[in-house]
Parts: C-alpha cells; structure tokens; sequence
C-alpha cells in the first residue's frame, strides 16, 4: 500500500505502472525555501488576489524532489523565456501547466496557459528541463513547490489533474471547491492538502498498483 510519504508518477487521464512510483520519500521543501518565492506575506496574499481576479479570464488552450540548486537554475531560466521578473510567475507558469495534466506522459506539449503578458506552453517548458540535464524532472520541481503551487490553484480555482477521475469513482460524494483543487498526482505531500483530497488521490494510486 502506498503510504501517506509516497507520491506517484500519474497524470490526467493515463495509466501508471511500477515505475511510475517514486522510490523513496523525501521531506517536502522546507518552509525557507517556500518564502524564497514571495519577499513577504503582503507580497503573497496580493498574487493571490491578483490571480482570484483572473479566474473568469484565464482558460487553458490545452520519486523526488529537486534540489535547490537545480530548482534555482530552472526558475531563471523560465524567468529568462518568457521575461518574468519574479520567482511566483515562473512557479506559476509550470504549476499551472502540471494541474492541467502536464505531468502525464502523452500530454500535448500544445498544452498553454497565460502567465501575465506570456503563454507558457509544455513543450518549451520540457526543453528548459531537458537542457538542465532533467528531462524528467517536471513532477520533481512541482512537487517540491507543492504548497506554494495549490495555493495559487485555489485562486485560480482549477481542479486538479486527479479530480476527474476521483469525482467518476465517487459520484455520490460532494466535494468542496477546494478538495477538487487539491486533486493533483503532485500536491499529495503538500503540508496544506485536505485531508479527504489526501486520502482519494492516494486511493487512486492503490488502484493503479
């Protein structure tokens, strides 16, 4: 059984096998680390209000962690791509790509979302990590900024790359907005995950063994 540590390997719509199961698990980012997105609370809270206001106007056009070095080096180089000038613009950019099914494995590299003035797509964000020798990091780094990440999801208020999914195997729960936002493969170690969010993203990796 996959214990409350372990995390997947699965996106959107796709099967999962062994290997797609992390080894071992690895604390989440520290707290520190986290910060190192926004200068302060302030600053965090206004993105986040800033993103609430976008929610009607923004519409998708379709093992481990990473360590802090490499995750650094990613940040600048999204940041380089597309002209952000902030560490929450480029997590935002791939976090938001991941929660619409990035992470699994026959997903468009098409797959955009605006950022700002930009619109990150898969693809140029998988080249970024192929060039930092991480052609198969993309869960690696979201999992890493997993709080961060869900936090911005809320308010942006998408579901997770899991909810579908979790929502036909249940259809006779009702979830709360922020349960089916929490629905990712990649935010089931985030400190902040609710826990029925918690307990059916892992029963669906059970079900995949």
């Amino acid at each position: 059984m996959i214990g409350p540590f372990m995390s997947p390997q699965g996106g959107l719509e796709h099967s999962m096998d062994e290997n797609d199961l992390p080894e071992t698990a690895i604390p989440i980012t520290s707290a520190e680390e986290q910060r190192d997105i926004y200068n302060d609370q302030k600053e965090k809270e206004a993105f986040l209000t800033e993103l609430e206001s976008q929610r009607s106007m923004k519409e998708p056009l379709r093992g481990s962690l990473m360590t802090s070095e490499k995750a650094k080096l990613i940040l600048e180089d999204v940041k380089k791509e597309y002209g952000f000038s902030s560490n929450k613009h480029a997590v935002l950019a791939v976090g938001v790509l991941c929660q619409l099914g990035g992470t699994a494995r026959n997903c468009d590299g098409t797959l955009s979302y605006p950022v700002g003035t930009s619109h990150p797509n898969l693809k140029t964000i998988k080249e970024i990590f192929k060039k930092r020798s991480e052609k198969k990091g993309l869960r690696k780094f979201v999992r890493k900024y997993a709080d961060v990440i869900g936090e911005m999801m809320e308010a942006l208020n998408i579901p997770g790359n899991l909810s579908k999914k979790i929502q036909r195997s249940h259809p006779n729960i009702k979830f709360s907005r922020r349960e089916l936002v929490w629905m990712s493969d990649f935010l089931v170690e985030a400190r902040n995950i609710p826990e029925r969010s918690k307990i059916h993203v892992l029963e669906t990796f059970q079900r995949k063994r």
